[in-house]
Parts: structure tokens; sequence; C-alpha cells
């Protein structure tokens, strides 16, 4: 797993977030993310109108990415912290940035 496939999983998980298909976006959860979920997705701009992945950084042997989700009148800010899991990057931790 390197930056490029972490930014790549980070980037169609924010898409299906955006598109509404949170079944997709959950297949990138493990079973902690699955938990924490619910919370961070009450802090997200009703509607999301726009993501990006503003970053991808190393942390130890799993790397956090930092995604942008853009409404009409607010950002927030997700930091989701992704592992290889069953060969594919998956998040295990993700928080709302304040």
């Amino acid at each position: 797993m390197d930056q490029k496939a972490v930014r790549e999983h980070a980037l169609a998980h924010a898409r299906a977030v955006l598109g509404g298909d949170l079944s997709r976006a959950s297949e990138d959860l493990s079973e902690p993310a699955m938990a924490q979920a619910p919370g961070v997705m009450k802090r997200l701009p009703r509607p999301v109108k726009a993501v990006a992945v503003d970053s991808v950084e190393a942390s130890g042997e799993a790397w956090t990415a930092r995604i942008n989700y853009s409404g009409e009148d607010r950002v927030t800010l997700v930091d989701s912290r992704w592992s290889d899991i069953d060969g594919r990057p998956r998040i295990v931790d993700l928080h709302v940035v304040d």
C-alpha cells in the first residue's frame, strides 16, 4: 500500500459519500471505523456539494488522508487513517478535524 493507492481509495470513498452511495462508502470501513461513521456523518454539510483529498501522509505503517467535504455554506475536514486489511486499503479510524 502506497500513497497513490491510498489517495485513489480515499477519493473513491469521498465520491461515494458525495453521490449518496453509503453502501459503497461503507465497504472501505473496518469495524472500528464503522462504529465511528455515524458521528462523522452527522457533522458533514447537507448536502455535500464537492469533495477533495487535501493530503495523504504516512503515519507509521498506516496513512492518513484528509478529505474536504464542501457544502453550500461550510466545509468539513475529515481525517481518515488507512491500513492494509485483507490486501486492500481500509479506514481504521476517522474523525472530524476541529
